[in-house]
């Protein structure tokens, strides 16, 4: 519905089965180490309770800067990530419980209202990686 002529922007929401139980997406979604298997190399570390600083870190050098606004541990995560020269990113993770798993969710706001299939560029490998890092390899 659009109000004074402008059309409300949805923010986009993409979302993977794993058979990894939550408290596994959960760590994935919170250790430096396995952030950066899937984030761009991006290594996040912070302490997890919201209202923290988040330090992003590609090779070790701090690339980016956040704030935990919402951390409900194997359910919901939320949290903003900006650098000096862009408007910040707002990140909502989601993890329902499926029968042999669980279904991750993520919500993507962005402050300078990308078109959806720039977000689709940029956060489809994300989730397609961390879906990847999320399977166990086959035996052989």
């Amino acid at each position: 519905m659009a109000v004074d002529g402008v059309v409300p922007r949805m923010s986009p929401v993409f979302s993977f089965f794993t058979d990894a139980a939550p408290v596994r997406v959960w760590s994935a979604l919170t250790d430096a180490a396995q952030t950066s298997k899937y984030l761009y190399g991006l290594a996040l570390r912070s302490s997890w309770a919201p209202g923290s600083p988040i330090v992003a870190s590609f090779r070790d050098r701090p690339a980016l800067q956040g704030e935990v606004l919402c951390a409900h541990p194997h359910d919901r995560l939320s949290y903003l990530i900006r650098s000096p020269a862009a408007p910040a990113v707002y990140l909502t993770w989601l993890l329902r419980v499926s029968d042999d798993g669980c279904i991750c969710t993520l919500q993507v706001d962005e402050a300078d209202a990308s078109e959806a299939t720039e977000l689709e560029d940029v956060w489809l490998p994300v989730l397609a990686a961390l879906q990847r890092a999320l399977t166990p390899s086959p035996i052989t």
